[in-house]
């Protein structure tokens, strides 16, 4: 039966998710939605909304990108009239006379109606208007009711049934002022007007820019209205807690929480002004894509710190290691993560080399804490003091009869080595290489967790001072200098060597 009704559903137009607590239908499935979509700039009789173009631009492309309206069902109007706003949703007399009311289609439209734009009140009645470019912010007749709006898609509302939803998303504000600071609409000041707030049908929800007592802002950074550029932000992804799963929608009240949080926070940073949204519960979720590219770059900023912070506030080396290798084109930490990173590494090495003379200066081992050294040697004079002037140069040959009988020049050099360790970094990650010598002229590369053969190498060359090899399946070079205790590596055609890791052990 479940499997029948979700089926039904479905056909509806509503696809679903589980969840602990309930089924939330999510906003997709939009073939047959409608959008009116409205950024008012440019005005005849008052200051302009600098970015009102840019933000209607970007919501259609949320809605066509996004939430997957039909470009031919998303109506873009800029700089709308009077008449042209009443064309799209009717007017007091004639509610269903629009162009809104005829495209919907019942039992299969979403509806999402966005206005950006110059927002007026009537200072006697307090009813807050949209003000059409033609209007006068002094003449109330010139402008358009926001209870007219409300009123008319209520009635669209009922026409696509309870099954679909109505958003309306209004970044504006009422109170007279506009998106600069100090100026006014109105001819006459109103410090503290507070205007009405319309009623509107319990299946309307709404996003509004501010309460009534706050002017709306503009994000400067990304050209768009604060409200807007927050709403496109939160809805890819930037909405979602901390810790929570990347994939799957978007809860409605994780986007409620991130915009009243962000626009609030964005307008004391950026204004010194107050804005508070006011975004309508709803039972919906909204899909997850990429953000828009009028947020893109401001998206990747967001996660590119959030990520960081992250990082940093653990301080392990998988967390900082994991912010490198996951940062993109935007990677403002990339330095202070590796310097974090370095300071991990010669820590453990540090501590390594700690325990490794403790374990063997007990036993007076020192010239054994010498041929095991890595990177970190913290001990080395100690031991060659113990050790005595005469022990000092190369421990294996001091012990070994042979290397007595050499020249003294050559008793300082070291011997050809039976066993290489390098490390380094790979572009963002810190490898390991073991090479071991297999034959007279034969050499190993094994994986240093698995200990599998991964390259096999003819000798070139080899001397006390170097060691060239060959890989003739990959066709280049490897070259060990036993002396600055570097190596290198060379493509066959290539005369030039390319620097690779330090040599970090030799046996």
């Amino acid at each position: 039966m479940r499997a029948i009704v979700r089926a039904a559903l479905c056909c509806l137009g509503l696809m679903w998710f589980s969840s602990a607590s309930a089924q939330t239908p999510v906003l997709s499935d939009n073939a047959d939605s409608i959008a009116v979509v409205i950024g008012n700039k440019e005005y005849r009789r008052t200051s302009t909304v600098d970015f009102a173009h840019n933000d209607a631009e970007a919501i259609k492309a949320y809605l066509t990108g996004t939430l997957g309206f039909r470009e031919q069902n998303v109506f873009l109007v800029k700089d709308a009239t009077l008449g042209e706003l009443t064309q799209m949703f009717g007017s007091e007399a004639n509610p269903t006379g629009s162009q809104l009311w005829r495209s919907a289609v019942a039992g299969r439209s979403n509806v999402f109606v966005y206005y950006s734009g110059h927002g007026v009140p009537d200072l006697g009645s307090r009813q807050p208007f949209l003000l059409p470019h033609d209007g006068n912010p002094n003449v109330v007749e010139s402008g358009y009711a926001l209870q007219t709006l409300y009123r008319n898609l209520e009635l669209v509302r009922q026409k696509i049934g309870t099954q679909r939803q109505l958003i309306v998303m209004i970044d504006a504000c009422f109170t007279g002022e506009t998106g600069r600071i100090g100026e006014s609409l109105l001819a006459v000041s109103a410090p503290g007007f507070t205007p009405a707030k319309p009623r509107a049908g319990d299946g309307i929800v709404k996003l509004v820019a501010t309460s009534g007592t706050t002017p709306a802002n503009w994000d400067q950074s990304q050209k768009l209205g604060l409200f807007t550029s927050r709403f496109l932000m939160g809805a890819a992804g930037l909405a979602r807690p901390a810790g929570a799963p990347e994939s799957g929608p978007l809860a409605w009240s994780d986007l409620q929480r991130y915009l009243k949080d962000s626009v609030e926070a964005a307008a004391r940073r950026d204004s010194g002004r107050e804005q508070a949204p006011e975004i309508d519960l709803a039972s919906i979720a909204l899909p997850m894509a990429q953000p828009v590219p009028a947020v893109a770059r401001a998206v990747a900023l967001a996660r590119d710190e959030a990520n960081w912070q992250r990082a940093k506030a653990t301080g392990e080396r998988s967390a900082l290691e994991s912010y490198i290798a996951r940062c993109g084109e935007i990677c403002r930490y990339r330095d202070q993560a590796m310097a974090l990173l370095m300071d991990k590494v010669r820590g453990a090495a540090a501590a390594r080399d700690q325990l490794n003379w403790q374990k063997l200066s007990a036993d007076g081992q020192y010239a054994e804490y010498l041929k095991s050294c890595e990177a970190i040697c913290a001990y080395r004079a100690i031991a060659q003091s113990y050790l005595g002037p005469a022990r000092t140069a190369d421990q294996t040959k001091a012990d070994n009869p042979a290397a007595k009988a050499l020249p003294p020049q050559a008793a300082m050099r070291p011997t050809i080595p039976r066993r290489l360790i390098t490390r380094g970094f790979n572009g963002r990650d810190y490898v390991e290489g073991r090479f071991e010598r297999v034959g007279p002229n034969l050499w190993e590369e094994k994986n240093s967790q698995t200990g599998k053969v991964t390259a096999r190498f003819r000798v070139v060359r080899q001397s006390e001072t170097e060691l060239v090899l060959h890989d003739p399946s990959r066709k280049f070079l490897m070259r060990f200098d036993l002396l600055e205790k570097t190596s290198a590596w060379q493509l066959e055609n290539q005369t030039q060597w390319n620097a690779l890791y330090d040599i970090v052990a030799t046996d």
